[in-house]
């Protein structure tokens, strides 16, 4: 079995963090470590069976992150999490993973980085500056809907401060906020601006513009909860297009286009 398991890269990390684990060896900084040395850069993967490989490691050692994340303090945890996804993000800058490969262990990372905050013992306007924080980050696209995966941690009032400033009219910084991230180059032009956006219509309730930018987020991310904002948006507008049938077409030439790749 130690042969086997020291042949196995993706299990010679599971064990190796495990036997850290039950020594009491495994802190936050070594975590860190772990993270560091899981989650290269720069790698310039192309094929699916080297990305796949990439992410399958890469969720092997998240998995693990995740079940000792409440071993940790929960700032600590916190802390770890956005590393983890920061790395995630900027790894993708030289990987071409249109077979969604990193979705495993994005998704282990966001349900722990939900439950993480809800063990928080913040103020509700520390909390709302940090997700704000992220909001307006290169990593948004990576972490839940925000705020509303957050509910339970921000409650009520922090929920309402948060959207305060897109609910209470303050439309003026929003679009500065738009402007700033739209500085980049299209190359790097984030999904996050487009979400902003679309939350700015809906505040405004400007519904048909909402949902056609609400489709062209799901186009780029082609999530489930995307879908179903689109959905809802469609119903706010009034707007009797089939949009199932509309994704459907949209994701059938999108597996013909990847067929095509291969």
């Amino acid at each position: 079995m130690l042969e086997f398991i020291e042949s196995e890269r993706s299990l010679l990390q599971q064990w190796s963090m495990r036997a850290d684990s039950d020594l009491g060896i495994l802190d936050a900084k070594a975590l860190k470590k772990r993270i560091t040395a899981t989650i290269p850069y720069n790698r310039n993967l192309y094929r699916y069976n080297q990305v796949r490989s990439y992410f399958a490691q890469v969720e092997t050692v998240m998995e693990q992150l995740c079940e000792l994340a409440e071993q940790l303090p929960a700032d600590d945890t916190l802390k770890l999490l956005d590393y983890a996804l920061q790395r995630i993000t900027r790894a993708l800058e030289t990987i071409d993973d249109s077979g969604g490969f990193r979705f495993g262990a994005v998704e282990l990372l966001q349900a722990t980085h939900i439950n993480t905050c809800n063990r928080l013992d913040w103020p509700e306007e520390k909390l709302t500056n940090y997700l704000l924080d992220i909001v307006f980050s290169e990593c948004y696209d990576f972490y839940p809907e925000i705020p509303s995966s957050y509910a339970e941690a921000l409650g009520d009032s922090g929920m309402s401060i948060f959207n305060q400033t897109l609910q209470a009219g303050d439309y003026e910084a929003v679009e500065k906020w738009l402007a700033k991230c739209r500085k980049s180059s299209e190359q790097d032009y984030r999904l996050g601006t487009e979400r902003i956006q679309a939350s700015l219509f809906r505040a405004k309730e400007m519904w048909p513009e909402a949902l056609e930018q609400q489709w062209l987020i799901y186009t780029k991310s082609l999530g489930l909860d995307d879908y179903r904002a689109l959905l809802e948006l469609a119903e706010c507008a009034g707007d009797k297009r089939d949009w199932r049938k509309k994704s459907i077409q949209f994701l059938q030439e999108q597996s013909r286009s990847t067929a095509r790749r291969q």
